[in-house]
Order: structure tokens, then C-alpha cells, then sequence
């Protein structure tokens, strides 16, 4: 995924990269690693989920490819990514990330919220959230 990607891209390389996380998530599977170009905005968040309205849930790894890979663009608007769901019995990794422009409220922000997911792992590794 980088900035200038296409979501009409296929996401196989950084040269056909998709341009924003949900198309990367939506296609993905199990096991996959979403490798993260840059800085990436973005105004919506991600649902890792065993419900509706996508059920998306799969173990993945969200990396980074150097230390400049920066989520950002939600500002406290809402989470980057929300992972719920009581059967969500998957990983997800988050690698060599930073997450910008967070903050959290009682309805909403943040950089990554888990909700009634006691058989889900989650990881973060090398990440910074401001």
C-alpha cells in the first residue's frame, strides 16, 4: 500500500499497490503480510471482525517497509483499526509502524481498539502512536 497506489491495482508489488488499507484487507488472506510504503491517509477505519458488515478475519501482519511508514488522517475521529467480535480467534500484527494524529475520546479515536476478543493475539512491534 502506498499513497500513490490505485485501489484498481492488483497489490502484488509496490509498483501495482493499492492505495488504501480496506481494499488491501478485503483482499488479502489468511497469513498475509500488507506492507505499508510511506505515509498513508486515510479517513476510515477497519473493522477485523467476525460479524458484519465484512467479515475479515484473517491473521494478518500490517509492516511497514522503513522507519517513515506513518498511518495518519484520522484525527480523533475515529480508530485506525477496531477488532471485536468474541469469536475473532486470529493474529494481528502491527510492525515498523507509526500511528500519527491519534487521540482518544469516549466514542471514538485511537489508534487500535480491541473489543470482546478474548481469543485474538495481537502484536505490535516497533510501532509509535502520537
Amino acid at each position: 500500500m502506498k499513497s500513490d497506489g490505485s485501489d484498481s491495482n492488483d497489490g502484488l508489488s509496490e509498483g501495482n499497490a493499492f492505495a488504501t488499507i480496506l481494499k488491501a484487507v478485503e483482499v488479502a488472506t489468511d497469513d498475509d503480510t500488507i506492507k505499508i510504503v510511506g505515509t498513508i491517509t486515510t479517513t476510515s477505519g477497519i473493522f477485523l471482525s467476525n460479524t458484519t458488515p465484512i467479515n475479515l478475519q484473517k491473521t494478518l501482519t500490517f509492516e511497514g517497509t522503513d522507519d517513515t511508514a506513518t498511518l495518519t488522517g484520522m484525527s480523533g475521529a475515529f480508530r485506525y483499526f477496531t477488532i471485536n467480535g468474541n469469536s475473532f480467534n486470529k493474529t494481528v500484527t502491527f510492525r515498523n509502524l507509526i500511528f500519527l494524529n491519534n487521540s482518544s475520546s469516549l466514542t471514538s479515536g485511537g489508534g487500535v481498539f480491541f473489543n470482546n476478543q478474548p481469543l485474538a493475539v495481537i502484536n505490535f512491534e516497533n510501532c509509535t502512536f502520537s
